[in-house]
């Protein structure tokens, strides 16, 4: 049931960012998320324990971020002109 299904999350920690996050993304199988700040900075981390995988770095505030179907192309929104 759903209830029982929401009983079973909990909370994951991701330590990486110094700044405010302006976006949190789940690619499709749910195994990776990618979340962006607003210090230039976007994650990669396995969502089932929280560990960073990689880090992406933009000049400006990124305000969002989505992957493609395949999990192979990122896409982000900055306030720089990259």
């Amino acid at each position: 049931s759903s209830r029982q299904h929401r009983l079973s999350m909990r909370p994951i920690l991701l330590k990486g960012h110094d700044g405010p996050l302006t976006c949190v993304k789940y690619n499709k199988d749910g195994d990776l998320l990618f979340t962006s700040c607003r210090r230039g900075r976007i994650c990669l981390w396995y969502s089932d324990d929280g560990e960073r995988i990689g880090t992406y770095k933009h000049t400006g505030a990124v305000m969002y971020v989505d992957v493609n179907f395949h999990c192979n192309k990122l896409a982000s929104a900055s306030m720089d002109e990259i």
